[in-house]
This record gives C-alpha cells, structure tokens and sequence, in this order.
C-alpha cells in the first residue's frame, strides 16, 4: 500500500517575523478509511434532516424589526412631505417678495414722475399773486404747552395767552 501524504502549511517566528513553509505528513488510518468528501454529502443527504423549531424570539425580533421599518418609512414620507410644503413656501414668499419690490418700483417711479409735473415755482406765484397768501413771520407763531395730555385734539379750543 501506498502511503499518501497531506501538505500543510506550518508558522514558526524569526525574529521579530512570522513566516510559513510548507510540510508534508502522512496522513493517519482514520483519514485513509475517511470516504472522499463527494461520498460524505450524498450519504449526508439520505439522512433525515431536523425540523426547526419555533423560536418565539426570532418571531419577536422580525416583528419588531418590521414595526421599526413600517415607523421608519412613515416618518420619510411625512418628512418629504412637510420638506415639499416648505420648499412651496418659500417659493411662494420668493414671488410675492418679488412682487412687492416690483410694486416699490412702481410706485418710486410714479412718483418721481409726479414729483416732475410739479412746478414748485407756479405753485408759488398763484398763492401769492392770485389768492394773496404771504409768508408769516416769527411774531405771528403761537406756541403753547399742553401737559395734560401727549396729543391735541383737532376740535378743541386753542387757549389763549
């Protein structure tokens, strides 16, 4: 009979180094009698194979494993949700800011437009020469104080001095 051999591979330390080389032993009986490993998987499939058992763990970890998932695909959905309602928003106060700043506009050229019809100097020359109106002078200013009050009222009598 011939004797059959294994190769392995053996570690040993050098220094402050691992190396490895390569050893052939002969192989004991018990791995000479040993059937080749096709053998042992068909004789391995005419075995009976054992049942699992329920395992209430597993059960309850796949439930809570599917909960959690379930809670996590609704809080996404509602995120994306409430992240789309706020991207409109802003969208929206974009144009309606857009839309003020054009009105702004409009309006500062209207008015520099009206502003440019005027003629101050015209204005001038009719309250003076045709209604008679002249300028007041310092003397004919009355001031007095009200301190009852922080305003004054429109109807109330002015007092005098």
């Amino acid at each position: 009979m011939e004797k059959r051999t294994k190769t392995f591979e053996e570690y040993y330390q050098e220094g402050n180094t691992v190396r490895t080389r390569v050893v052939e032993r002969p192989l004991p009986e018990e791995e000479l009698l040993r059937l080749p490993p096709e053998r042992e998987d068909a004789s391995r499939a005419a075995r009976p194979r054992r049942v699992p058992r329920f395992d209430p763990a597993k059960v309850g970890a796949f439930v809570l494993l599917t909960a959690l998932s379930v809670l996590l695909a609704f809080g996404g959905a509602l995120y994306l949700r409430l992240n789309a309602s706020v991207m409109s928003s802003r969208s929206h106060i974009a144009e309606l800011e857009q839309k003020l700043a054009d009105l702004r506009m409009s309006n500062e050229l209207q008015t520099d437009k009206m502003n440019a019809e005027i003629d101050l100097a015209e204005i001038y020359q009719i309250a003076t020469v045709q209604l008679g109106m002249v300028h007041g002078d310092g003397s004919e200013t009355i001031a007095y104080d009200e301190q009852l009050r922080e305003y004054v009222r429109q109807y109330e009598d002015i007092p005098g001095r």
